[in-house]
Parts: C-alpha cells; sequence; structure tokens
C-alpha cells in the first residue's frame, strides 16, 4: 500500500513540474514583437522555400528563391535582414 502511495505522489510531482515547465516556456514563445512585409511588389514572379533564421546578434535573416518559375534559370537565392 506504502508503494501506491509513494507512486501517486511521484505521479503528482511529475505532472505539476511539467505543466509548470510548459507554462514558462509558451511565454517564451508566443510574444510578438513585431510583423511587417520585407517588400509589397517582387521583381520576380514566383518565390519558394523560404526560410528563417535567428542570428547572433537577435536580428532575423529571411531567404528564398525567387524567379519565373522553380527551376528556371533565372532563379536566384534573395535574403533580407
Amino acid at each position: 500500500m506504502k508503494s501506491i502511495k509513494y507512486i501517486i505522489i511521484l505521479f503528482i510531482v511529475f505532472i505539476s513540474n511539467n505543466f509548470n515547465c510548459f507554462s514558462q516556456n509558451k511565454s517564451k514563445i508566443m510574444t510578438n514583437i513585431t510583423s511587417e512585409f520585407i517588400f509589397d511588389t517582387a521583381s520576380f514572379k514566383q518565390c519558394h522555400a523560404s526560410t528563417l533564421v535567428e542570428l547572433k546578434d537577435g536580428r532575423l535573416l529571411a531567404a528564398w528563391f525567387g524567379g519565373s518559375y522553380e527551376g528556371a534559370t533565372d532563379v536566384n537565392i534573395w535574403i533580407s535582414f
């Protein structure tokens, strides 16, 4: 009977610690600093394979392929930060 009580207590402690960690992480993830477009009108017809990366200084770098269509000879890699 004692072992069941210990298991229940350990389970409650485990669950309460995990909920506390989730709530702390959620507030950091859901912070919205700013929202804006990189440009209004692109100089290319299509873009694909976009990605974002955070730089060491905290800025964001966006990169994507842009050209007349995927696989065309005029496709270039575009970046903005």
